[in-house]
């Protein structure tokens, strides 16, 4: 596959998964408490950042990740 190609199948799967999004946000908007469907997405996000990054959250300190959660939190 050329480079012009797979840029084109990555924008295309992009703009797949940004559209269908609109259709899941109505959906849970409906059925939970908007409190709980943020919490829910913005988990899933980092759960999947996670995983994409998984090589450089192996040298993450203690004390940077009590920061995060701190910042996190607040």
């Amino acid at each position: 596959m050329t480079l012009r190609g797979r840029a084109e199948l990555y924008l295309f799967a992009t703009t797949f998964i940004w559209g269908s999004t609109f259709v899941v946000v109505k959906a849970g908007s409906e059925s939970i408490s908007s409190s709980l469907f943020i919490a829910m997405r913005f988990g899933i996000g980092a759960l999947i950042y996670a995983i994409f990054l998984r090589k450089q959250l192996h040298v993450i300190t203690l004390q940077t990740l009590k920061k995060a959660t701190v910042l996190g939190v607040m």
